[in-house]
């Protein structure tokens, strides 16, 4: 039986789309908090435990208008940590293997970092359904969205309360209090045309997706407080019947009819399945039905070979000696040539395989396997069968006696045979050309 990471990757080669989906999990490995439950968010920022304050309640439009300094400290405490965060090790292995794939993919994330476009993902090909705190509108009354400055700093305190002066909006105009564009909890004023926007191209490339294409969907980090991110995941999964890859390391629950669950931290399985990837890619393996390494093409070919070698298709290890010793005589006669001055040709596929006949024919004669006649006839027909040229690439007659280089063919006649063979071969009068 496969492991979840076999079955991952099993799902990723065999795909043509590619979906991720991400959570806050997905940050935590490059070092971002991931807010999960009041002792989480305060281990980030312990003052608002004095205050009581959990994350909804300071992730507020509200907080805004009633405590602007406090709401700014958060939020620029927040885009400092983002900004001057790298995105971990797992963005890369994602892009490397969106990068293979025919029809595309996409990226959906109710993270607000913009990590994935740091890392190097197209914006065209992200959807931040939370918004993005490098972006900016007014407070209300405007519809305005701006980027955030690249320059953009707030000087904040150890209690995380904004100094003088705060953002104000909209752009050369500065009338009202500026706020990220981000959808907080309780949220009225969120202006949403830019997320419209990733929404519907998102919503495009869906469509050219159906159900032949073998979409693959890897959800990290995603949890259930907040379940944007994994309904969507599920929800795509089971409509567009895709294969849900769900890695988190204390939720990875989901229906085994269409996901794998991975109990892993983002980073983790993603180099875990990266890992098997490469090996796989090493090796050449190719996938059969639905085994994820049942043979390999170097494989494949070898065992072809040595069964013709054999002369079997279920050989043994007395079968395996025979061979070894034969090779081992061949390798002598050939030194013997060489060390004594002899050009050494190579042999033709044709005459291999007439030479491999010959032998077969003789080894069926001395097992009382044929009769003479049989072997005879056997012989000449390899021999007439074989069309020789001359040195202006001019056919010669195949019954012509010296047009074939019995030097090489004397080592499997028997001695007995030659007169014989002789008189099938060199006789005009029975020569099947005549």
């Amino acid at each position: 039986m496969l492991s979840p990471i076999e079955k991952a990757v099993n799902v990723i080669k065999k795909s043509k789309a590619l979906l991720i989906t991400a959570g806050a999990g997905m940050g935590c490995d490059s070092g971002l908090p991931d807010f999960r439950g009041p002792e989480g968010f305060w281990r980030a920022y312990p003052p608002f435990k004095v205050k009581g304050l959990t994350f909804p309640e300071v992730s507020t439009p509200s907080l805004f208008e009633d405590d602007p300094h406090a709401a700014w400290g958060f939020f620029g405490h927040r885009h400092k940590l983002y900004t001057s965060t790298q995105p971990h090790l797992g963005f890369q292995i994602l892009k490397k293997w969106c990068s293979s794939k025919s029809l595309g993919h996409f990226v959906f994330t109710s993270n607000v970092d913009g990590h994935f476009q740091k890392a190097g993902f197209s914006e065209e090909n992200v959807v931040e359904c939370h918004g993005s705190i490098h972006f900016m509108q007014c407070t209300r009354g405007y519809n305005d969205i701006w980027p955030t400055p690249k320059d953009f700093h707030i000087e904040f305190d150890t209690n995380f309360r904004a100094a003088d002066p705060l953002p104000m909006g909209p752009p050369n105009e500065s009338f009202v209090m500026a706020r990220p564009n981000i959808l907080m909890f309780g949220d009225f004023y969120f202006q949403s045309d830019r997320v419209d926007a990733q929404n519907k191209r998102f919503n495009n490339w869906l469509n050219g997706i159906d159900r032949s294409s073998e979409l693959a969907i890897i959800e990290i980090g995603a949890g259930t407080a907040v379940p944007t991110v994994r309904y969507t995941g599920e929800h795509i999964a089971l409509k567009k019947v895709g294969n849900l890859i769900r890695i988190n390391p204390r939720e990875p629950e989901v229906d085994e009819e269409y996901g794998i669950e991975i109990e892993l931290t983002g980073l983790d399985a993603l180099q875990k399945i990266d890992a098997f990837i490469n090996w796989l890619e090493k090796l050449h393996l190719i996938t059969v039905s639905d085994r994820l390494y049942r043979t390999n093409n170097h494989l494949e070919g070898f065992h072809s070979a040595l069964s013709k070698r054999f002369h079997a298709r279920h050989s043994n290890i007395y079968d395996f000696v025979r061979a070894l010793r034969e090779e081992e005589n061949i390798a002598q006669k050939l030194l013997f040539q060489i060390s004594n001055g002899i050009n050494i040709s190579n042999k033709s596929k044709t005459y291999k395989r007439i030479e491999r006949r010959i032998h077969n024919l003789k080894e069926s004669f001395q097992r009382n396997l044929i009769q003479r006649s049989d072997y005879l006839i056997g012989v000449a027909c390899c021999i007439s069968s074989y069309k020789w040229h001359d040195i202006d690439n001019e056919p010669i007659h195949p019954n012509v006696g010296d047009s074939f280089p019995w030097s090489e063919l004397n080592g499997h006649i028997p001695d007995d045979l030659h007169k014989d063979i002789g008189i099938q071969v060199y006789s005009p009068q029975i020569s099947s050309h005549n």
